[in-house]
């Protein structure tokens, strides 16, 4: 999106096609396990905003579009099966806000993005039980 310069509008039509077809925390998690790891970090928002958790203060989520299904959420329950350290990785950046390319041009925009990454963040923290590890990018 920020990259290739995609309006907003036409790329947040894109998550009408994300449904992963393929993904299997279980399978991640095993993996990890045979592979040695500690633990494992899952991005659950990245610049572009759009969340694989089930967010109340947006509708860009992988459970209000097409996918229908909380991404974060299985992939925590896979964890806590095999005992793996959950990790979460959250980008504090959201390329969709006029603010973020230009807090003093939009500081009311600015601002909306930091009220929307302490809320989200709060309900990672909070909706997921214990989280061993939580990167900011």
């Amino acid at each position: 999106m920020h990259i290739e310069k995609i309006p907003k509008e036409e790329y947040i039509l894109l998550a009408k096609q994300f449904k992963p077809k393929k993904f299997n925390a279980t399978s991640w998690v095993k993996l990890a396990i045979s592979a040695g790891m500690k633990y494992i970090v899952l991005t659950t928002r990245h610049h572009d905003g759009f969340c694989l958790f089930d967010s109340k203060v947006s509708d860009f989520t992988s459970v209000k579009t097409a996918a229908k299904k909380d991404f974060v959420a299985e992939y925590v329950k896979a964890c806590r099966k095999f005992n793996m350290k959950i990790g979460f990785y959250y980008s504090l950046l959201d390329w969709r806000f006029p603010g973020y390319h230009n807090r003093e041009k939009y500081p009311e925009s600015f601002n909306e993005m930091v009220e929307q990454a302490h809320s989200q963040v709060k309900e990672l923290m909070s909706n997921y039980g214990k989280i061993d590890i939580l990167w900011f990018g």
